[in-house]
């Protein structure tokens, strides 16, 4: 049985991070996915451009970008209390269109077992994940979302930024995983980047259109009182009866006076919507 890439190296960075205890950073504080903001993603997809270069872009290295820890300490809800989130790999998805991302896979150690080795192994996990968020401020994410690995799991986008259910799976486990079991990590999304705009709307009224409005005003108040004198008569000395009946005509009079304003307004506003498609992906290639 031959192990995956994938388990070799992890256990081989487990074992060095533990040997490296020495060089570990205080953790960051956690937070729950839904706290990820679209500053944080578009900063920690930015990170991944940079951290990693095209000649070996699958390398799993320490995590020296605090964009990108900050996106993991959250999405793969760290505990800063007893774990530390300590290498990874990170693939962004491809720059220019109306939404950004990345891919994450984070080696997530734990903390007592960087400080004094476990006696079972290295403790650990591997957290997987994907993030994106709309390349301009002012529009909104709509579609699907969807994390491919072992499992598939596909998400409806909303707001400006969004960050999928993290994937997890322990370290130790992993090491009789075979070649080609786990498969590897995929993230895409596709959609629209929306944006609502109020617009004010002529709409001019010609004398014969307010008369209407003004004579139909004039009816639904004189029914409206009409109604009122007869509920209050009806209702002799009961207090309670007759407040309902003052109740009832204020209303009457309110939505009568909110129809005559509609029929002559002069301008309406509406919706101006800005719908810009998008679809990106990232795919996490075989490490060395």
């Amino acid at each position: 049985m031959r192990k995956s890439v994938l388990s070799r190296s992890l256990i081989a960075i487990a074992s060095l991070a533990v040997a490296s205890a020495t060089l570990a950073a205080v953790p960051a504080t956690a937070a729950t996915a839904s706290g990820i903001t679209r500053d944080q993603v578009l900063a920690a997809t930015a990170a991944a451009r940079v951290d990693n270069p095209a000649i070996d872009p699958g390398e799993f290295a320490p995590i020296g970008s605090r964009a990108i820890r900050v996106l993991a300490n959250r999405a793969c809800a760290v505990d800063p209390d007893s774990e530390l989130v300590y290498f990874g790999s990170t693939m962004p998805t491809q720059a220019g269109d109306d939404a950004d991302g990345l891919l994450v896979s984070a080696v997530i150690m734990d903390l007592s077992d960087l400080m004094g080795g476990g006696p079972s192994g290295p403790e650990g996990r591997l957290c997987t994940f994907g993030a994106l968020a709309t390349a301009d401020p002012s529009f909104s994410l709509s579609g699907t979302a969807t994390l491919n690995y072992q499992t598939t799991s596909t998400h409806s986008l909303s707001g400006d930024a969004y960050v999928t259910p993290a994937r997890s799976f322990k370290i130790a486990d992993l090491e009789g995983i075979e070649e080609g079991t786990l498969g590897l990590p995929s993230f895409s999304a596709s959609g629209n980047a929306t944006k609502t705009t109020p617009v004010k709307v002529s709409t001019p009224k010609t004398t014969k259109q307010r008369q209407a409005a003004k004579k139909a005003y004039s009816k639904a108040l004189k029914l409206a009182k009409k109604s009122y004198i007869k509920a209050n008569k009806k209702a002799e000395d009961s207090k309670k009866k007759k407040a309902a009946a003052k109740k009832a005509y204020s209303k009457k009079k309110a939505t009568a006076k909110a129809k005559y304003k509609k029929a002559t307004a002069t301008f309406k506003i509406v919706n101006s919507i800005d719908s810009r498609p998008f679809a990106i992906s990232a795919v996490a290639p075989e490490l060395s």
